[in-house]
């Protein structure tokens, strides 16, 4: 299948809007017709190569559409259900089994390396690969134990500790009802004018730049 990218040809230059050959969803995975995306600070730290990830590539972790095709193992969704895109788990480490999605012992890895679990690529342009990934990273901090007071504990968080599946529909609830209102940050462009939207959130000309897609 064909589709529209903006691909990251190499480090710190522009997105190219690209024809891109997309592979069939395996039976674990889903087709989504992509509506809208967000542009995150992380996607251009990616881009000027602040994380160790690949070129050519497809980058992003946010995402808002409708899903046009589920694979055969695919439960709970169907063709024509609104989805948003979030972070991927394995499903099968400690964490995963606690429901501590976002701790993930491969989280890192299914973010950040381009490519499917199994290692193959979904998307070619020009016969080459090109690998999809998200730039998002957990940061590793260390501590001397004999600098914290007795009694004290340090404790972090990824991906603000939520269930996506939970949280987002309770945010979209709170938006709804007039006590979110999240579009006040918000600055709609076309995507088209990726290049403008990025620079635009590096000036801070813009707080969150979301791309609207060609219908």
């Amino acid at each position: 299948m064909r589709v529209t990218a903006a691909v990251m040809e190499e480090k710190c230059g522009a997105f190219n809007i690209d024809t891109v050959e997309l592979d069939t969803p395996q039976a674990e995975e889903v087709l989504i017709k992509i509506v809208a995306t967000g542009i995150c600070h992380t996607d251009l730290h990616a881009r000027d190569g602040y994380f160790p990830m690949p070129y050519p590539g497809v980058y992003g972790h946010e995402g808002a559409g409708v899903i046009a095709a589920v694979g055969s193992e695919v439960e709970h969704l169907a063709p024509g259900d609104h989805v948003v895109i979030s972070f991927p788990w394995c499903g099968e480490c400690e964490h995963c089994h606690e429901g501590r999605r976002a701790y993930c012992r491969r989280g890192s890895e299914l973010k950040s390396r381009g490519t499917r679990a199994d290692g193959s690529t979904t998307l070619l342009t020009r016969g080459t690969c090109v690998l999809v990934g998200s730039a998002r990273r957990g940061t590793e901090v260390s501590f001397e134990m004999s600098t914290l007071q007795a009694g004290r504990t340090v404790r972090g968080a990824i991906q603000g500790d939520s269930r996506p599946d939970q949280f987002i529909p309770h945010l979209v609830d709170l938006f709804v009802d007039g006590r979110f209102p999240i579009d006040r940050l918000v600055t709609f462009y076309d995507f088209a004018e990726i290049n403008r939207a990025a620079a635009d959130a590096v000036a801070g000309t813009t707080i969150k730049p979301v791309l609207r897609m060609p219908q």
